[in-house]
């Protein structure tokens, strides 16, 4: 039954109503099928929310001193105890949270697009350009990440944006190893081969077969590299070269007054690090469930 013009068909979605319905069956498919990975975005997703809203969340300010709590254990008005500035610790983690999740977050997004330029350019029009970049990139991966990060932060000096940069040199090498890799698999297909006998222009190739087949590819990456760059932002501070004081960072906590006072306060490396851990590991956990699930070879397992 054909509906009149400007109505929809008993039973039948607008197209927004379609849209939104696709999304949510995806969302629900992937619940369903990697309940880890759920649980695991909603861990993110309840860090990104304290550290996006830390003056609302936290109970104090992150710089309050109070001489008359130093060194106080845990209690119900303050959960992670005390320093020996008498600073409430759970509100230090949750303002930490902002520094270490925004770096992850920049560094995880610039590499992303930078190692996605790279590698599509390098692994599809290949010849001098693909020798060229390939040189480069490895030359760069030569570098363990964590030394080449210090080295830069130590050249550069201790600042969020040096750390960012510090960090970004390694991973958009390795990103945009891997994505010339899968490149240069999706440009030997036969779509892609009869697309250009069809007379597809290069720009209409990248766009309509190459990129959208790396995308999946880049979330998993962008995933991964999310928990690794929070971990190598914790080991900068842990060893003096991250932001600067007074800003809170998880990696600092743990080696100012977590390794101080270590033995008579634990709490004061305990929960910084427990908290860095668990992070990190959502992080993982995510990226492996989305690798399961965007790749049809492994999407039963």
């Amino acid at each position: 039954m054909t509906s009149i013009e400007g109505t929809t068909p008993a039973g039948a979605l607008p197209y927004g109503g379609w849209r939104e319905w696709r999304v949510r069956r995806v969302l629900i498919g992937f619940v369903r099928a990697r309940p880890l990975g759920a649980v695991s975005a909603c861990v993110i997703l309840a860090m990104a929310f304290a550290a996006l809203f830390a003056s609302v969340v936290s109970p104090y300010d992150p710089n309050l001193k109070n001489t008359a709590l130093l060194l106080d254990g845990p209690t119900l008005s303050h959960p992670f105890g005390t320093d020996q500035l008498g600073r409430d610790v759970l509100t230090r983690v949750i303002y930490g949270a902002r520094i270490t999740l925004f770096i992850g977050l920049a560094v995880t997004a610039v590499s992303g697009g930078l190692g996605l330029a790279i590698g599509v350019t390098s692994g599809y029009f290949g010849g001098r350009v693909d020798r060229i970049t390939v040189m480069l990139l490895d030359a760069m991966m030569a570098f363990p990440g964590l030394i080449l990060a210090i080295a830069l932060v130590t050249a550069l000096g201790s600042s969020v944006l040096n750390v960012i940069l510090a960090v970004l040199v390694g991973f958009t090498a390795r990103v945009a190893r891997l994505i010339r890799s899968n490149v240069l698999s999706v440009r030997s297909t036969a779509y892609v081969d009869a697309a250009r006998a069809t007379g597809a222009t290069n720009v209409r190739l990248l766009v309509r077969h190459v990129v959208p087949n790396v995308v999946p590819l880049l979330i998993v990456l962008g995933s991964l590299n999310f928990g690794v760059a929070m971990l190598v932002e914790g080991s900068l501070s842990f060893l003096g070269l991250g932001p600067p004081p007074p800003t809170p960072s998880w990696g600092r906590m743990l080696s100012s007054e977590g390794q101080q006072f270590f033995r008579s306060a634990p709490w004061l490396g305990i929960f910084p690090g427990l908290v860095l851990a668990v992070a990190v590991f959502a992080f993982n956990l995510l990226g492996d469930a989305l690798r399961d699930h965007l790749d049809p070879r492994l999407r039963g397992s």
